[in-house]
């Protein structure tokens, strides 16, 4: 036998230079399955078009203003009663997706009631274009989610639930759920089933807040994009789109009440300073006139400069122990413990303002629940009450210590007061009385 040898350096021919013919009859043999991986790609497609809801985005852009630093008046005075002025805008967007603010929005839109057309394959939203709608005569018990299957027999009856009695539009029907009836809309008549679905308040705005997603539009701006994803594309519109009115009219609900806080207190402290300054200005005539002093600013200015600064110093310490004060006697009286801190009575301490945000946040919160006749024992409203009451101690520590601060600088600037005083010693004795006068008026 022959042995055979192969040579090394010969090469097998590569796919580029196969010809035409080579290469169809090397592939031909694969076509069928690329026909089937085709059909099934289509099917799969067909299917998944066919049986799969449609989800719709609606998106919308709310501008945050800041109310604040565009308030006029006096700018000292301005920063007294409101703090500071910079927009939060993690604040504004955890009030934008709180609770209660959607409950507004559901209440609104009449959204406790759902509709759905029930189909072979798949069930569709017809939040409004439903051909009907249902009301509520009477409810059992509102706060348990309930349905019922609509099955339309003609123009003018249906039954509930296939085989159940039939009833004619605007007729009242009792079930255990309490009593309804379904009035005709504006559109063709309806025909098939339709599920009608009613949920509690707070149920619906808890999904609506999970697939509401807030985020600032860019950088260093104070506009908020808005976005919510719904099987039906109005209501998605329609949540967005009354979110932000309701923003609005809450925050206008808010600055109402804190201005009329804020005039309440700004008018007391008017008739205090009206009535000393009455006072002091007519002991102030009085001893001009006993003593025959005509040009009392160009007496002594020299020498009292160093006293009206620290004059000045403890005026505006004082100031902001007044506020300290005011706010401690709020939260300190029974009458005031579920009521809100008038945000006109602010400090310069962020940990306070947070600790204060805070408890009118929950304040706001046990105040809807009550508006919405959740009851006083409700567990809901102990826990908000037991988190008010820790959040009240805690802001009256956080005052007590902020007071002796402040008195610890009082202090501090009546000893350097009295070091000016010591210098005044050498003025004649009525034109410092004269001098001491003016300085109090």
């Amino acid at each position: 036998m022959d042995n055979l040898s192969l040579d090394s350096g010969e090469q097998r021919p590569d796919a580029g230079s196969l010809s035409i013919k080579d290469l169809f009859f090397k592939y031909i043999r694969f076509l069928p399955l690329f026909i089937l991986s085709a059909a099934l790609g289509l099917v799969g497609a067909y299917l998944y078009l066919r049986y799969a809801t449609p989800v719709y985005q609606s998106s919308g852009s709310i501008i945050i203003r800041n109310d604040k630093a565009a308030s006029g008046g006096d700018e000292k005075l301005t920063q007294l009663m409101q703090g500071e002025t910079q927009v939060n805008l993690q604040s504004e967007i955890e009030f934008l997706r709180s609770r209660q603010l959607m409950e507004r929005v559901v209440t609104d839109l009449g959204l406790n009631w759902s509709y759905e057309a029930i189909g072979k394959v798949k069930d569709m939203n017809v939040y409004h274009i439903a051909p009907f709608r249902i009301e509520a005569l009477f409810l059992s018990d509102s706060s348990t989610a309930f349905s019922f299957v609509f099955t339309f027999v003609s123009n003018q009856s249906f039954h509930l639930s296939k085989e159940g009695p039939t009833y004619a539009y605007g007729q009242t029907f009792t079930v255990p759920q309490g009593s309804f009836r379904l009035v005709r809309t504006q559109g063709a008549a309806p025909i098939g089933e339709y599920r009608v679905s009613w949920a509690p308040t707070n149920s619906v705005a808890a999904g609506l807040v999970q697939s509401l997603i807030i985020a600032p539009k860019a950088q260093g701006t104070s506009i908020l994009t808005l976005s919510l994803q719904s099987t039906s594309p109005q209501l998605a519109a329609d949540v967005l789109n009354r979110l932000m009115l309701a923003y609005g009219l809450a925050r206008v609900e808010e600055r109402n009440a804190s201005n009329q806080r804020t005039k309440a207190f700004v008018d007391e402290r008017v008739r205090e300073v009206r009535a000393e300054v009455d006072s002091v200005a007519q002991i102030q005539v009085a001893f001009l006139r006993a003593n025959n002093i005509s040009n009392l600013e160009a007496q002594g200015e020299a020498s009292l400069s160093r006293k009206d600064e620290t004059d000045k110093a403890i005026y505006e310490q004082n100031t902001q122990l007044y506020v300290v004060n005011t706010i401690y006697n709020y939260l300190s009286s029974s009458q005031n413990n579920f009521e809100a801190v008038p945000s006109s009575l602010t400090v310069s301490d962020p940990t306070l303002s947070t600790m204060i945000s805070a408890y009118n946040v929950a304040q706001l919160e046990r105040k809807t629940l009550l508006n919405g006749n959740v009851p006083r024992g409700n567990v809901r409203i102990q826990r908000l009450e037991a988190d008010i009451e820790k959040l009240r101690r805690n802001i009256l520590e956080s005052l007590r210590n902020i007071r002796t601060t402040y008195n610890n600088n009082i202090a501090g600037l009546r000893s350097q007061n009295a070091a000016a005083e010591s210098e005044m010693r050498a003025l004649p004795a009525k034109q410092k009385r004269a001098l001491e006068i003016q300085r109090e008026l």
